[in-house]
């Protein structure tokens, strides 16, 4: 199992890394928000591109990304972290399993608390594919617990796996996952592309904290 060395953020890169992606995301998230509520051409701009990409057709697609999309509903999500956290826990990774229940669940928390705070409407019905959830859309449940799930799995592959294609297998196709749950959100029209962009940089900043919180209280990696 890798370790990570180091006693302080002065010492050990990582650390200087991990605030460099946290400050990252909570600025673009800040400035996401900013531009909702301040500037009314950004809310253009991102209606115009998110109508666009939802107009997309061909072959397939449609169907395609309306059975992608259901990787991110909330008791699939629910089912994946069971089933991740009750593996861990068979390999006696309690701290591991920890790491996954609590950056999904609370990060879900965090999403619907800044979805009643900013209260961004869905689009319209009139660019919709499937029906519209009964909840704001801003930042996007789907976007933020698949970027969360994932990424939290890729983290701890990384850190466990020996083999390196194995990492690097599962790395692609987590990110591969995550990334096209999100992009169906939008082709559904249940989403506005900003609402995407500020789940990653929202996912980004929690899972820092996640990371870093998980490190100090792991022995051997602080």
């Amino acid at each position: 199992m890798a370790t990570v060395k180091g006693d302080s953020w002065r010492r050990n890169p990582l650390f200087g890394l991990l605030a460099i992606v946290f400050s990252i995301g909570v600025a673009g998230f800040a400035a996401l928000i900013a531009a909702l509520l301040v500037y009314p051409a950004f809310v253009r701009w991102d209606e115009h591109l998110s109508q666009v990409f939802s107009e997309i057709d061909g072959p397939g697609i449609e169907e395609f990304f309306r059975a992608l999309t259901h990787v991110g509903d909330t008791w699939i999500m629910v089912g994946l972290v069971a089933v991740g956290s009750v593996y861990l826990l068979a390999r006696r990774m309690h701290l591991e399993a920890l790491l996954l229940t609590a950056t999904v669940g609370l990060g879900a928390v965090l999403g619907w608390v800044f979805k009643v705070l900013v209260q961004r409407a869905r689009p319209g019905l009139e660019y919709a594919h499937v029906p519209l959830p009964d909840s704001y859309s801003f930042p996007s449940g789907h976007a933020l617990a698949t970027f969360l799930f994932f990424g939290i799995v890729v983290f701890l592959m990384t850190l466990n796996a020996r083999s390196p294609w194995v990492r690097y297998g599962v790395t692609v196709l987590c990110i591969g996952l995550a990334v096209l749950v999100a992009v169906s959100r939008v082709y559904l029209g249940v989403h506005w592309f900003g609402d995407i962009i500020a789940s990653w940089m929202l996912g980004s900043a929690w899972m820092v904290v996640a990371v870093a919180v998980y490190f100090r209280y792991s022995p051997g990696r602080s």
